[in-house]
């Protein structure tokens, strides 16, 4: 599956280039994830915290990043793996950074990404859109507080005393699913 977004933020592209140059930094922008391993020679691991539905899930894994100052992109690829629920995820996630008429940077984002295990019953491409479009507002506002200078150790903590939670996309998945069955059942009885 693919999922694309778009964003801009008001600050220079050198200046996003900079941030996005700190994993970590860019980690605590994105709610729910840490790195637990820094990055050395090109390769990291870290983890991701979310709840779907009933579902709490603590992804860990390795992954890697590659940039390309020349041509203002990025790619970080990871495997990750949720030891409750037995579920896993892959990803590959490209990144461009451009000039904004507005003197800002437009972020453009493209994520491949593959799911296994239960997530991969209740992952479906309408809800993981919605989860990604929640994600890339928190992302775009906590990287606008990081560039501008919000203090990294408080929002750590919080972020560490977080996670995603997605209950209302979750229940709306189940009411389709709910009118789906009963539209099966009254077929039956109308037989």
């Amino acid at each position: 599956m693919k999922i694309l977004q778009e964003f801009e933020v008001s600050h220079s592209r050198e200046r996003v280039w900079e941030i996005f140059d700190d994993l970590s930094r860019v980690a605590s922008c994105f709610p729910g994830a840490q790195i637990t391993r820094p990055l050395q020679n090109g390769s990291f691991s870290g983890q991701v915290a979310m709840t779907l539905g009933p579902m709490r899930l603590q992804f860990k894994g390795d992954g890697s990043l590659s940039r390309d100052k020349n041509n203002w992109r990025g790619t970080i690829q990871g495997d990750g793996a949720d030891t409750v629920t037995k579920s896993k995820a892959s990803a590959i996630l490209a990144y461009s950074l451009s000039n904004s008429s507005e003197s800002g940077t437009i972020v453009q984002v493209e994520v491949e990404y593959k799911l296994f295990g239960a997530l991969a019953q209740v992952g479906r491409p309408a809800l993981v859109q919605e989860v990604a479009n929640h994600l890339t507002g928190e992302f775009k506002k906590n990287l606008n507080e990081q560039i501008v200078g919000e203090n990294l150790l408080e929002r750590q903590e919080r972020q560490s005393n977080s996670s995603l939670n997605v209950i209302g996309l979750f229940m709306r998945m189940l009411a389709v699913r709910f009118s789906f069955f009963r539209s099966l059942f009254s077929k039956e009885k109308n037989r």
